[in-house]
This record gives structure tokens, sequence and C-alpha cells, in this order.
């Protein structure tokens, strides 16, 4: 199956810089927030720990930034797989395009 080959690395590291630019964004939205501007970007973002187990992650700063390091791998991993699955379709489509 397409989503369970092996994960490249390059591409991972790409994502975790992207999920790190986002997670920042993010911040900056939930400051933003009196204005109402990129409000929903914050709380994509603090999915899945901070929204699923906020009670337990708010006890502590270092247990916070544990469950922001969590939050940037999982977005990572949803974003390396996303990424792979584009360079899928677009070598399928290249590849079927050039046997015409």
């Amino acid at each position: 199956m397409l989503l369970l080959k092996e994960i490249s690395a390059k591409r991972f590291l790409l994502a975790i810089v992207l999920a790190i630019i986002m997670t920042g964004l993010s911040f900056l939205a939930a400051l933003a927030n009196d204005e109402g501007a990129l409000v929903w970007l914050f709380y994509i973002f603090r999915f899945p720990t901070h929204t699923l187990f906020w009670d337990f992650f708010k006890q502590s700063s270092t247990l916070y930034r544990a469950g922001l390091v969590l939050n940037i791998f999982f977005w990572a991993l949803i974003f390396e797989r996303i990424i792979m699955f584009l360079s899928y379709l677009n070598k399928r489509s290249n590849s079927s395009l050039n046997s015409l």
C-alpha cells in the first residue's frame, strides 16, 4: 500500500521545518486572536496534543513544550505523507503521458 512505504528522511526533515514554521505562525495567530486573523491556524496546529490532552500538557512548561514537539512530529508525518503522495501522483501522470 502506498501509505505504508518507507518514510524518506529528506522529505521528513523538510516536513519538520514546514511544521515548525506553521506552528510558529499559529502562535502568531493566537497573539492576533483579538483581531480574528488566522485564528483557525492556531486551532489546527494545536491538534492533537493540546486539543485532546490540554489538562495534562498545561501542568508545566516542560510538558507544554513536549506537547509542541509531539505536535510538530505529528504534522511533519502528515506533511511528509502528503508530499510523498503528490510526488507519486506526479510520477504516475508523467509516465502515463510518456507512454502515449
